[in-house]
């Protein structure tokens, strides 16, 4: 299994720290597609805890990980913060 860290990373996700909580940030597939004026918003919910990780963009929609792809909470990414 991977660590929150190594399936966050895979997924092109960096975060400044990977203490378990509650994370923002730009969203690596659609935050440089943006307006200049929007690119550096920080639209990527990411949520750490002891069973993984999970990611969902307010902006794309795109929630992971995908089934089968580490370990995750089970919980899709379908949370906001």
């Amino acid at each position: 299994m991977l660590t929150a860290q190594e399936l966050l990373e895979r997924n092109g996700i960096r975060l400044s720290d990977y203490k378990p909580g509650q994370h923002c940030r730009t969203c690596p597939r659609c935050s440089a597609k943006r307006s200049k004026a929007h690119q550096s918003l920080k639209v990527l919910s990411v949520k750490i805890d002891a069973d993984g990780a999970t990611w969902h963009c307010n902006h794309c929609g795109w929630a992971g990980p995908e089934k089968g792809n580490g370990k995750s909470n089970g919980a899709g990414g379908e949370f906001d913060l």
